[in-house]
């Protein structure tokens, strides 16, 4: 068959092997119960114009890495894709619920030009390795025995629907220092996302349709080169809450607050102090930062509320409230100290 002779079906139990590179133009469907396989020393390209539709087996089949997909159109797995060689993704992968891809190959890369979007489970096998040079947006679930590395410029965009109770992790990872890890959404419970306790590059908080307050419940460090920016909470507030021993929020660089809300408070413990600490600057054109005195019921609770910038702070626009006398609580300062 050649590119004019239509549509071509695959019938079961029938196989077809094809001994040269494969390259897609328009559409492939895998219907359920069929597998579409490379073979050893085989290339498979989805073109520009390519969209390959996965309901049934998309297998990468070599154990080296003579057996390729180049994708530079659209993948949507909607049932299993496991790479046992080299993949790579240019454009656009989807795994939709329901979706599961697995990394068993040597090289698994989602270019700078590529996104790849999980819904569904997306499983990396001991010893082997995902890079993301560009965005990787989960709404499912990661999971690692081997290494997720988000490399220079990327971005992981955690995006569980407000509409819903799951909150979603965080999957542990390597991270360049001018990586980026940006919330988008993690769900309705008041929860934040669990793994926040990783060394980001930088770190945004995006939130458009935070449907609640959320809070941080422990410490979070970004290293020396990372940005921490809040640009929305949808009207709602971060919290940056201690554990019973203290705890600190570090930002090894600049803070930046466009919009929404954020609170330094303590809560429910006697003379603990949690504290925002900034080695940069830190910069507010609106929304509000609030750094409160103690909100728990103990009589004699004395904790501390603080903000520490080591930079220049730049104050335009927004609110900043320091010692709020509405928490209840007896004692407790807020502190700002740049």
């Amino acid at each position: 068959p050649t590119a004019a002779s239509g549509t071509i079906t695959i019938q079961s139990p029938n196989t077809v092997s094809i001994s040269a590179a494969l390259a897609n133009s328009a559409s492939i469907v895998i219907n359920s119960g069929g597998t579409l396989r490379t073979l050893i020393g085989i290339a498979f390209t989805n073109n520009a114009a390519g969209i390959v539709t996965n309901n049934g087996i998309l297998t990468n089949s070599a154990s080296g890495t003579t057996a390729s997909i180049v994708n530079n159109g659209v993948i949507n797995n909607n049932l299993t894709l496991t790479n046992n060689g080299v993949l790579t993704n240019n454009l656009t992968l989807n795994n939709a619920t329901g979706g599961t891809i697995t990394q068993s190959g040597p090289t698994f890369t989602n270019a700078a030009t590529g996104t790849l979007t999980n819904f569904g489970s997306l499983a990396i096998s001991s010893t082997r390795t995902i890079t993301n040079n560009g965005a990787l947006v989960n709404s499912g679930t990661i999971t690692t025995t081997g290494t997720l590395s988000h490399g220079a410029g990327s971005f992981y965009r955690h995006n569980f629907s407000s509409a819903a109770a799951t909150v979603g992790a965080i999957p542990t990872s390597t991270w360049n220092s001018t990586s980026t890890c940006e919330i988008l959404a993690c769900g309705n419970t008041g929860s934040a996302p669990t793994g926040l306790n990783q060394a980001f590059g930088h770190f945004i908080w995006n939130n458009t349709t935070q449907p609640i307050d959320v809070n941080f419940l422990g410490t979070m460090s970004i290293p020396t080169t990372g940005n921490f920016t809040l640009s929305s909470t949808n009207g709602f507030n971060i919290i940056l809450v201690s554990s019973a021993a203290g705890g600190a929020t570090s930002i090894g660089g600049n803070f930046t607050l466009s919009a929404g809300n954020i609170t330094i408070i303590k809560v429910n413990n006697v003379n603990k102090t949690n504290q925002l600490s900034i080695t940069g600057t830190y910069t507010q054109t609106g929304g509000m930062m609030t750094i409160a005195n103690c909100s728990g019921s103990l009589a004699g609770n004395t904790a501390n509320g603080t903000l520490t910038v080591g930079g220049v702070s730049n104050i335009s626009g927004g609110v900043m409230n320091v010692n709020l006398s509405t928490w209840v609580g007896a004692g407790g300062n807020g502190t700002y100290s740049a």
